[in-house]
């Protein structure tokens, strides 16, 4: 894939140093060079939307009034791309997460965390980043 770049012509006038700008443009053709190491993959972690509907908690206040949950904010993200690209193929989410919290059910909240079930066990993720693409 590459870019295109239309940058103005300069034309040299009596063989000095100044230049004028031509009446037209040319079209510089560039490659795209794609960075190895992304900005969101730095002290993250991928994750699928599966995982976060079945691993993770959503996280209240602490008067326990529900926070929009990371899944539901990226389903809703996702319809509204679908919506506006309509026709058109958008990829499924890209997932990047940091900053676990583990925490636990309320009935195992005397628990050492050494002794916590598996089914006591829960997570959510403090900070979470996604990235939706329209296929050309």
């Amino acid at each position: 894939m590459n870019d295109l770049l239309l940058m103005p012509s300069a034309v040299a006038t009596n063989n000095s140093n100044r230049f004028e700008y031509a009446d037209f443009e040319e079209v510089v053709e560039r490659p795209v060079t794609k960075s190895h190491v992304s900005f969101l993959d730095a002290n993250t972690n991928s994750i699928s939307l599966d995982e976060l509907k079945t691993q993770c908690v959503v996280p209240t206040w602490a008067n326990q009034e529900l926070t929009i949950s990371h899944q539901d904010f990226i389903e809703a993200v996702h319809d509204a791309a679908m919506t506006f690209y309509q026709g058109e193929s958008i990829t499924a989410p890209d997932i990047r997460v940091s900053h676990i919290v583990r925490g636990r059910t309320p009935n195992a909240l005397g628990k050492r965390a050494s002794e916590l079930l598996e089914c006591e066990k829960t997570q959510f993720y403090q900070r979470m980043g996604t990235v939706h693409r329209r296929c050309p």
